[in-house]
């Protein structure tokens, strides 16, 4: 009787289940990336028409409604899109998506609004970055509307991440609009309290312009 042979045996058994292991994983990735390429290309079939919607719009709030809604959509896609070429779809890098969220809110008046941005290469939750990306939309979003009584001045927005403590990061959208300009808009207003607990944050002083947020980097 072979003393060995148990021994082979349960090797043969551990090889053939890791190979049926890797196997089923690498279908649940193919399933996985299969997901995510269809809710992206949903994704931009919304964002085309709400564009087409917004060509045709006359009405000015309704047109306003679908800018905020596109600029959303757009920002999802965005995120989706690094986390799916991320090796690690659980997170993904600030730098890879704000600045792009960003630069596709610039609107087309000549260059009276600008948006500039400064973030690291900081890793991320998914669900951290989804509500900062919204969060960042909605103050950008605030920034000339406080400031729409200086119609002909120009804006300059500046949107800037950086670390505070080990673990911690603070986010800053200023502007330069000014401060006899700025109103209150409490819809908007109670959005930015609304994401900014979600990211476990505080407003670091709600009284001064712009916004200043410090939270925990949630990865």
């Amino acid at each position: 009787m072979n003393p060995d042979g148990g021994g082979a045996a349960s090797g043969e058994i551990a090889a053939e289940e890791i190979a049926r292991l890797q196997t089923a994983l690498a279908d649940h990735q193919k399933l996985w990336r299969e997901a995510n390429h269809r809710f992206r290309n949903n994704l931009q079939i919304l964002s085309s028409i709400t564009s087409i919607r917004l060509r045709e719009a006359e009405d000015h709030d309704f047109r306003w409604a679908m800018t905020d809604l596109r600029h959303r959509i757009g920002a999802l896609a965005a995120i989706y899109q690094e986390m799916s070429a991320s090796s690690d779809p659980r997170k993904v890098y600030v730098d890879a998506f704000l600045p792009a969220i960003c630069t596709q809110m610039v609107p087309n008046d000549g260059g009276k609004v600008t948006v500039s941005t400064m973030v690291p290469h900081m890793a991320i939750a998914i669900d951290a970055a989804i509500v900062l990306a919204m969060l960042t939309i909605e103050a950008i979003q605030l920034a000339p509307r406080q400031g729409q009584a200086q119609d002909d001045a120009r804006l300059r927005i500046i949107v800037q991440i950086f670390s505070r403590a080990p673990g911690h990061s603070t986010l800053v959208i200023a502007n330069d609009a000014p401060d006899g300009a700025t109103q209150k808009f409490p819809v908007a207003e109670a959005l930015i309290a609304g994401y900014v607990r979600q990211l476990r944050g505080e407003i670091a002083d709600p009284r001064q312009k712009g916004l200043r947020v410090d939270f925990p980097v949630l990865r």
